[in-house]
């Protein structure tokens, strides 16, 4: 009886509890969507510099991450990457030299990091092959190809089939350099990567720096990422003479920003939900205000103040539901539909690339912060009737009866 009492309540004035239905609704499905945004475009940019920079785990000599001298080697690196080709669990995995020196052309120079790489077993990890816009991969240039990013090719002024010198220490710490032709220009969605990153083949490398074995660098991809921290501990207790590091590790931005956006969801939720609180709580208390005579009735006539109380309760949680259930079906739908086609932001798509990201986001959530919104909204609600619903319970049945 209450309920049915309180829910047509909630409909003698039209206007105004749509007014307030249609601002939870857009309140919550603008969250959501926002929320959504960041966590996709975050999402989408570890994937982008795991499979291009930083794989899922990567192993180094444990004095080579700090000082990146040549020195420092895997020495039995060929022997550690077959056996980690042969695991199952292992979608692929390469084996790299990695040494930091200059690049010049005819018209500049720069510093880079120069990756002599395996290439078959690089494309099966980066995928390079297909982030090239000009030219093939390490073919069509006989002696020394290299590929380079299109940015540093804009810095050096140079173009396909173009000669650049590659100066760096072997080593023995002697200064040796290497003449190359760009064989290939690649882009990825990072400007910065293709600034300082250049790729030649392993073999040629070897050659310059006068060494026979050994790697600097094992980076691989798991078939499943939940299997990362597991694989991680096998490979570092099975090698304690390595460096083995998962993508968290070689990553803190990244990880910094995973483990505290639980905590930004919630600051993020509680402005929305205190915003909501505010309106509810000031068209209630209007409810009340217009519904003074008739309060006043209910109460002379013999209708407790607890039911009163309830009552009020109840049209302030028909109201935040009904918002609720229209903001999560709109916030979900509206997930649903850019997270398959996208929001293109090619109009800033400069900035991204400074930041590693793609021009085009889709947006995702877990599934389970719809039902933390939906308990948001039912304790908000909640909430918010309590100061309303005393406020009608502090009329005096007289004087409410008389106010015109």
């Amino acid at each position: 009886m209450l309920s049915s009492i309180s829910w047509k309540n909630v409909w003698r004035n039209r206007t105004r509890s749509m007014v307030v239905i249609l601002a939870i609704m857009l309140g919550i499905a603008g969250g959501i969507f926002l929320l959504s945004f960041s966590w996709g475009m975050s999402v989408q940019r570890a994937q982008n510099r795991i499979e291009t920079e930083i794989s899922h785990i990567q192993i180094h000599h444990p004095q080579f991450k700090d000082d990146q001298e040549v020195k420092y080697l895997l020495a039995s690196g060929e022997t550690i990457l077959q056996d980690i080709q042969n695991d199952a669990r292992v979608k692929s995995a390469t084996g790299r030299l990695i040494v930091g020196g200059m690049i010049s052309s005819a018209k500049a120079g720069t510093g880079v990091r120069i990756q002599g790489v395996l290439p078959k077993t690089e494309a099966a990890v980066t995928q390079l092959p297909s982030k090239l816009m000009e030219g093939a991969y390490f073919e069509d240039v006989r002696r020394n190809p290299i590929l380079i990013g299109q940015k540093l090719a804009e810095k050096l002024q140079v173009k396909l089939k173009s000669k650049v010198v590659l100066t760096f220490q072997d080593t023995q710490g002697e200064i040796v350099s290497g003449a190359f032709r760009i064989a290939g220009i690649f882009k990825t969605v990072s400007s910065q990567y293709d600034t300082r990153e250049v790729f030649v083949r392993q073999s040629d490398l070897r050659k310059i720096l006068n060494l026979e074995k050994g790697v600097h660098e094992i980076a691989l991809l798991l078939q499943d990422s939940e299997e990362v921290d597991s694989f991680q501990n096998m490979l570092a207790s099975g090698h304690p003479d390595a460096l083995v590091e998962d993508w968290y590790t070689l990553a803190p931005d990244l990880r910094l920003f995973f483990e505290s956006f639980e905590a930004v969801m919630q600051i993020f939720l509680l402005i929305i939900m205190l915003a909501l609180a505010f309106g509810i709580i000031n068209t209630m208390l209007m409810a009340i205000l217009e519904r003074r005579q008739e309060l006043g009735m209910l109460m002379s006539i013999g209708m407790n103040r607890r039911k009163i109380f309830f009552m009020i309760m109840l049209e302030t949680l028909f109201l935040s539901i009904v918002g609720g259930i229209l903001g999560l079906l709109l916030g979900f739908s509206l997930v649903s539909i850019f997270g398959h086609i996208g929001i293109d932001l090619s109009g800033i798509e400069d900035s991204l690339e400074m930041l590693g990201m793609n021009p085009v986001v889709y947006p995702d959530i877990e599934s389970s912060f719809y039902s933390r919104v939906a308990l948001s909204v039912v304790l908000t609600a909640i909430l918010s009737s309590l100061y309303p619903a005393y406020k009608a319970l502090r009329l005096n049945p007289v004087e409410a009866v008389r106010a015109m």
